[in-house]
């Protein structure tokens, strides 16, 4: 009857040693979710950047910053689809794509057009971007750089650099070095962000668009 009670006892230990143990690293991948999406490798030199698009204020206000400080000598941005745009214009609304509402500002702030290019792809996913400058590179093999920056919204940032790197290097064979830059404007608050409804929100789509990514999308 002892031994059974101590056989009992520490099995009970071990189980409560095990939740405890499940506890704890639950806790620290909860604290911890918000500032793993938040990749920021920045470049030294003047590079080429990708400002990715979605959000245009945030985007847009760290590329202009990047470019007063003499970190960016070329802006490219992928023309993006907008559900709806084609029907408009046909019944003949003056409508601005989100890429040309993004080259407006860019140009505003002081940064000559011809500095940015706008490559043609109709992009509806980060993942579509990122295929429609792989096919710019093939058809301008003088433009192809060694270090690109990716710009976007904070959360948005490990995503962005799993996709450009698996598309531009694995899938392409090339080599060129994948760095980010996370927008300061982008209001997203990565040691809390369990906090607030919205940055909740953003955690959960991106933890959900990059399991879709690694299990559906990598694959096509």
């Amino acid at each position: 009857m002892c031994n059974l009670k101590v056989y009992t006892k520490c099995k009970l230990l071990k189980i409560a040693g095990v939740m405890l143990a499940i506890f704890i690293l639950l806790f620290f991948a909860i604290r911890t979710a918000g500032t793993f999406l938040v990749k920021s490798e920045q470049p030294r030199n003047a590079v080429p950047a990708l400002i990715l698009m979605g959000s245009i204020p945030d985007r847009a206000l760290a590329a202009i910053d990047l470019y007063k400080a003499g970190r960016l000598k070329r802006l490219i941005i992928v023309e993006e689809n907008m559900l709806g745009l084609n029907y408009l214009r046909q019944q003949g609304f003056k409508v601005q794509t989100n890429s040309e509402q993004m080259l407006s500002l860019l140009v505003q702030a002081g940064i000559a057009d011809s500095l940015i290019t706008i490559i043609p792809g109709m992009a509806r996913s980060t993942l579509m971007e990122a295929k429609a400058y792989d096919r710019w590179l093939s058809d301008h093999p003088v433009n192809r750089p060694d270090t690109v920056l990716l710009i976007s919204s904070a959360a948005h940032m490990r995503r962005a650099s799993i996709i450009f790197n698996h598309v531009l290097n694995r899938r392409s064979g090339r080599s060129i070095c994948i760095t980010t830059f996370p927008s300061p404007y982008s209001g997203y608050n990565a040691q809390r962000w369990y906090a607030s409804k919205e940055d909740i929100q953003t955690t959960l789509s991106e933890y959900f668009k990059l399991a879709s990514f690694h299990l559906v999308e990598r694959w096509r």
